[in-house]
């Protein structure tokens, strides 16, 4: 969904000759997603409830 947003933005607004520059904010420095679910049954948990956008988008673990 918003993997692509700054991507897509700046294309978008280049396209349309519009100045676009990415400004980050509420950063913070985090470990990679899959780290922070360490236990097969949170993995099988979030598999499950959000089965509809992992099979739409193709998500996959790891």
């Amino acid at each position: 969904m918003f993997e692509k947003y700054n991507m897509e933005m700046e294309r978008i607004c280049t396209k349309f000759s519009i100045p676009y520059a990415c400004t980050a904010r509420n950063t913070s420095e985090r470990q990679h997603y899959s780290e922070y679910y360490d236990r097969k049954d949170l993995i099988a948990a979030v598999g499950q409830i959000d089965a509809e956008i992992v099979n739409r988008f193709g998500y996959t673990f790891g």
